[in-house]
């Protein structure tokens, strides 16, 4: 059965941080990518879900940004470091998902998919 990629921020049933489109935009511009690129979109789906899943094991800083939420990102009070702020940080916004978590998600299914061991 197919399973369906659901990527919106602050979702009560979400169970990716991005949809496969962007995964794909991710992968047509990264080297050695034929484990991705190769497999079918419900593999791809599948290694997103897993990878999706696999990260929100991880302990963050901060607070989900809604309580009813189901994956740990966005979050409240992350610091970014960021030369560009006045004193030298800020904050990642509550209202979307940052690229570095996006782009993680998006390693950890290739390496799902060109791995027998997940």
């Amino acid at each position: 059965m197919p399973v369906t990629i659901d990527a919106t921020v602050s979702g009560t049933t979400s169970n990716s941080y991005v949809l496969l489109a962007a995964a794909d935009t991710y992968f047509g511009n990264r080297l050695y990518a034929t484990d991705y690129t190769g497999a079918s979109n419900d593999d791809k789906s599948r290694a997103l879900i897993m990878a999706t899943q696999r990260i929100d094991q991880e302990g963050f800083v901060g607070t989900r940004a809604v309580s009813t939420q189901v994956l740990k990102w966005p979050r409240y009070n992350v610091a970014i470091a960021n030369e560009s702020y006045a004193y030298g940080w800020g904050y990642y916004a509550v209202d979307s998902i940052p690229q570095l978590v996006k782009d993680a998600q998006c390693e950890m299914a290739l390496l799902i998919l060109g791995s027998d061991v997940f």
